[in-house]
């Protein structure tokens, strides 16, 4: 059970290495480290980044699936995480715009809203 615990984590590792270098790139552009107008990188820094890695989530999510069952346990934790990362973009981005954003409110917000995603994902 330990072992196909460890390959199911392995094998989804790419979506947090796809996550942490969506958040890398918008972090970098939204603080002008990346060339651009002021209002673009504030206004379109997060939105453009966190859409553009829904999509490859969700196109490599798809080819992963190909020739697989769908099953109840795979669709609610599949819910589950769908459900964190709508409420992480929404919550995220409305900070991001009304100028709300901060470093230790970012790191909270990430920090609990993962922590309850893993916590109702079971490692089995």
């Amino acid at each position: 059970m330990m072992a196909e615990g460890r390959q199911r984590t392995a094998r989804w590792g790419w979506t947090f290495v796809l996550w942490g270098v969506a958040y890398l790139v918008a972090t970098a552009w939204s603080s002008g480290l990346v060339g651009g107008p002021v209002w673009a990188q504030r206004l379109l820094a997060w939105p453009v980044t966190m859409i553009a890695a829904s999509i490859a989530t969700g196109v490599g999510i798809s080819r992963m699936k190909q020739g697989e069952p769908a099953t109840t346990l795979g669709r609610s934790i599949g819910a589950t995480w769908m459900a964190m990362g709508i409420s992480l973009f929404v919550v995220l981005m409305s900070l991001g715009l009304s100028g709300r954003y901060d470093t230790h409110v970012f790191v909270a917000i990430i920090g609990g809203m993962l922590g309850v995603a893993n916590m109702a994902s079971p490692s089995f």
